[in-house]
């Protein structure tokens, strides 16, 4: 497989994205660093929480449990949210723009209702009209590339989605969904709006428009690069 094969087939690999040069008279690909790689520079104190607060739970609940075995268990715990959080994301991208929501709920198990019903009330309280899912954007003017959960019509205007299914939501979430935004006015597309959409699986969603400093992010790509080259 050519290495213009590859960036087709699998263009995001180990917090990169693989591009053809844009340029046709200059050989090559472009290499951009992931929004989400490019975030993890922030600390994130809630998630050491939650994991010290799991292990404990795992050691307390079964104290015969070997270190080894322990740390098992949470990784085991940590692929079983991971795995969650994908396939509500694919059941989002199934569903936001069927037709026929009374058939799918219908089928639906106990736990995917939890998520499924509110992404029907969004669709219907906020007039939502799907445009595109799961869209890789890049900047080849700051440097960087994402995927973009969703974007479409949030009352008549073009607006980008980002759906969070956590118990909470987080200020770099804002950042992440700036990024993208320039990645699509540089690509052409008049968004207007940003927005997260919480469904914490529990029958309710709210949807937060977010607003955020672009420079904010340009900086932290600034420390992205310098840990990357805080070894050279």
């Amino acid at each position: 497989m050519t290495k213009q094969d590859m960036n087709k087939k699998y263009p995001k690999r180990r917090g990169f994205y693989y591009f053809d040069n844009p340029i046709k008279e200059l050989e090559g690909e472009i290499v951009l660093p992931s929004v989400t790689a490019i975030l993890g520079v922030i600390a994130k104190p809630a998630l050491i929480h939650w994991a010290s607060r799991t292990a404990a739970d795992i050691a307390l609940d079964n104290p015969s449990l070997s270190l080894e075995e322990v740390s098992g268990r949470f990784n085991g715990v940590k692929k079983q949210a991971a795995e969650k959080g994908k396939r509500i994301h694919t059941m989002f991208q199934t569903i936001i723009d069927l037709d026929d929501q009374e058939t799918f709920l219908k089928h639906c198990d106990k736990d995917d209702k939890l998520y499924a019903e509110p992404i029907f009330d969004f669709i219907n309280e906020y007039k939502f009209e799907h445009q595109f899912g799961e869209r890789i954007v890049r900047s080849f003017k700051f440097g960087y590339a994402g995927t973009c959960d969703e974007g479409g019509l949030v009352n008549g205007k073009l607006s980008i989605l980002d759906l969070k299914t956590g118990k909470n939501t987080y200020p770099e979430h804002r950042l992440q969904l700036e990024a993208y935004k320039e990645a699509l006015i540089e690509e052409g597309f008049k968004v207007k709006k940003t927005y997260i959409l919480h469904v914490p699986g529990d029958g309710t969603f709210t949807l937060e428009e977010t607003k955020d400093d672009f420079t904010v992010f340009l900086h932290l790509k600034k420390v992205y690069e310098w840990t990357k080259k805080k070894g050279d």
